[in-house]
């Protein structure tokens, strides 16, 4: 899909209904204690193959955006592994330029400290987290079960074709869990603690606050939940549950029951607006769950508070601020959070005075982020029109403009947090952030391709290969946003980092609507409408059918079995004896729902689609003017009622798409329908009773519309 119609796709979704809401429930903790759980301090800087510093301190944050901002992310995360760090043959550490010739190498992806995502970007960063280095293998599950294939084909099939997962209708965000099993198996956050960095920040939405809600232990102990037996498919669930589509996640809370103590800065931050209104808000957002009356959470999309996934990055480097709890006879509380304003200054003392205030707190040498922004800029024609957009399209705007605003005012804060904190000078830690983003690319056809990718979890082979190959050429080819005189990214890691970049030149790239269309591949529709306009040949005496409109609906694969569903009316002319004529009687309507199944067959630019389907029409007839006249005269009738009640309607089906664009198609079909509606004219006597046969071949022709 090139436009990013997913809203369209959400209420279609939602108008399935809520039904039963069911979810698995969250455990909570026993008591409160800073030394457990899923922290930052917790993890290992080293793991069995790698060895981090943490005197280069490596941040990413991943955007949302569905398959787009996975695959973007992850071509990143290739990209990493390709620049090679000079290490230490003492210590295994960077040494920068001060290296002996010859010396061994590291990954930069190796160095990564932070990942913070939102929704897309969520599953990159889940993934890499569990499973480190497995992720750039051809055979990773995340290639295989998740990025080249039919994802989302999967959601809604999961969804319509088994009855047992109807009840998981009001909790639809639990079927996308359960689907994403494929990726990250049973794993929970305890999995992850028992790792090495890097630290994996999940970012969701409370929709109770607004405010973002991130799978941390310290997010977590505020309402005394247990973040480490918490499966990581359901956190990647709920920060991809994209609204409408999907519902949004509940957690239970066990608030007041584990003996939360408050952190030292809590009673001021709270008391003193004026002060610091950041700190009161966020110690307002902390008392929130520690209501005791609050007995559920309910979290969506973390893209509603945060899409670029730089708050909590942003969040740790303004603020020291950090749960903690005083220890009798401890020189220093005990701390269970991240700041990494704290390690730029604890580490600063320490250079200061050879180590001897926070032993624990080696210096930081330098910081280096990384955004990968997979927001698009989809082409609309509304200022070209004096008519306003739809009321659809106005709601999708709404939703879009705030989170497109706090994204740029987020990225503005990042480039202006080192100069404002003095970094990039003598004696000072180097901050360095560079932004992977669609509106770099300089040549106009390919940034058009990928602005107008869409927001789903469907994208074709060829697209998500260019997303991959345009997420590393993004950051090779990106300069620096935090310093007076930006850098390119090959040339920081020439001069600051001392290392190189190993991969050759890319060959020329073909990532157009023109490269898509000839490399062809797999379509990525699922859901299509069609508004067809009928002809039909009546089959039986008593009735002759009309033409009219209706609407289609096919939930269909390229290849393989679907779903059938239609509405709009049957109509008919009734004829019946009266007085030994054949008359006119009047018009009969059946108002038709029906559904069933097809198989599609895709050869070219043409889909075909046999099928059946069954539904309920329900019945509504018009008298003629005659037939009363008729009825008045010859039997000195004139006040009678009329009864027209449904009728059960089953249909054989045959349906041509020819797919004119990756939106738009020409549709066709030819129908053969059986009903048995039922006529009751009743007085005094009654003029009519009977059950009519309505059958018919309908043929129709219409415009087909590609929703995702």
């Amino acid at each position: 899909m090139r436009s990013s119609t997913v809203s369209l796709a959400a209420m279609l979704a939602a108008s399935i209904g809520v039904g039963c809401h069911s979810y698995p429930r969250s455990a909570g903790i026993e008591s409160y204690d800073l030394t457990e759980g899923y922290r930052f301090n917790d993890l290992a800087l080293d793991s069995d193959s790698v060895r981090n510093s943490n005197g280069l301190f490596v941040v990413l944050a991943f955007s949302g955006g569905g398959t787009r901002a996975a695959a973007l992310s992850y071509g990143v995360l290739e990209s990493l592994r390709s620049v090679r760090l000079p290490i230490d043959p003492t210590t295994g550490l960077p040494c920068r330029r001060t290296c002996p010739p010859g010396a061994d190498t590291i990954a930069l992806v190796d160095e990564v400290d932070v990942i913070s995502s939102v929704s897309g970007g969520s599953f990159a960063a889940g993934y890499y987290a569990l499973r480190g280095r497995e992720i750039f293998t051809d055979t990773t599950a995340f290639k295989t079960a998740f990025l080249y294939y039919p994802a989302q084909r999967d959601l809604l099939g999961n969804l319509v074709f088994k009855p047992g997962n109807w009840k998981y209708l009001g909790s639809r965000v639990e079927l996308a869990a359960k689907q994403w099993g494929s990726l990250f198996g049973d794993a929970t956050f305890a999995d992850l603690r028992r790792g090495s960095r890097p630290y994996l920040i999940l970012n969701s939405t409370d929709i109770l606050t607004g405010g973002r809600f991130e799978f941390t232990q310290e997010q977590f102990d505020l309402f005394c939940g247990d973040l480490s037996a918490f499966p990581l498919r359901r956190a990647v669930a709920a920060s991809s549950a994209f609204p409408g589509l999907l519902t949004p996640m509940t957690l239970d809370s066990y608030a007041g029951r584990c003996g939360y103590t408050d952190p030292l800065w809590f009673g001021q931050a709270l008391g003193d607006a004026v002060a610091n209104y950041e700190l009161f808000r966020r110690a307002r957002q902390m008392e929130s769950y520690r209501d005791t009356s609050r007995r559920y959470l309910h979290v969506m999309d973390g893209g509603v508070a945060d899409n670029l996934g730089v708050r909590a990055l942003l969040q740790s480097l303004e603020q020291e601020q950090v749960p903690n709890v005083e220890v009798p006879g401890a020189d220093q509380p005990i701390e269970g959070g991240w700041s990494l304003l704290t390690m730029i200054n604890r580490g600063a003392a320490n250079r200061a005075t050879g180590g001897l205030v926070f032993p624990d707190n080696p210096p930081i040498d330098d910081i280096v982020v990384i955004v990968v922004n997979a927001r698009t800029n989809t082409a609309k024609a509304w200022g070209e029109s004096p008519t306003p957009p739809n009321p659809l399209a106005a709601i999708n705007a709404s939703a879009g403009i705030p989170i497109g605003r706090l994204s740029w005012e987020s990225m503005d804060l990042l480039r202006q947090y080192g100069f404002n904190a003095g970094l990039n000078q003598d004696g000072r830690p180097g901050f360095y952030g560079f932004e992977v983003a669609f509106e770099n690319i300089s040549d106009l056809d390919e940034r058009s391709f990928f602005e107008n990718l869409g927001t789903n979890f469907q994208l074709s082979r060829f697209e998500v290969d260019c997303l991959i190959d345009r997420g590393g050429r993004l950051l090779r080819e990106s300069s620096s946003l935090t310093e007076l005189e930006p850098r390119g990214f090959g040339e920081f890691v020439r001069d600051v980092l001392g290392g190189e970049i190993t991969d050759g030149e890319a060959p020329e790239s073909t990532c157009t609507e023109r490269g898509a269309k000839e490399a062809g591949g797999d379509p990525t529709h699922v859901i299509d409408v069609g508004l067809h306009y009928s002809f039909a040949t009546e089959t039986r005496r008593a009735v002759r059918l009309e033409d009219r409109v209706g609407l289609s609906l096919r939930i269909a694969r390229p290849s393989g079995w679907g779903a059938l569903f239609s509405i709009g009316p049957r109509d008919f002319d009734v004829t019946g004896p009266l007085a030994g004529t054949t008359l006119e009687m009047g018009d009969f309507r059946l108002w038709a729902w029906t559904a069933g199944l097809g198989y599609t067959v895709r050869k070219g630019r043409v889909d075909v689609t046999p099928g059946v389907t069954v539904g309920y029409a329900f019945g509504d007839f018009e008298i003629e003017d005659d037939l009363r006249q008729r009825v008045g005269q010859e039997l000195g009738l004139f006040d009678f009622a009329i009864e027209a009640p449904g009728s059960l309607i089953a249909q054989a089906e045959l349906h041509t798409w020819l797919n004119l664009t990756s939106a738009f198609a020409l549709t066709g079909f030819a129908q053969y329908m059986y009903a048995e509606p039922h006529l009751d004219i009743v007085g005094d006597r009654t003029v009519f009773a009977g059950s009519l046969v309505a059958s018919g071949l309908r043929l129709g022709v219409g415009l087909g519309f590609r929703v995702y």
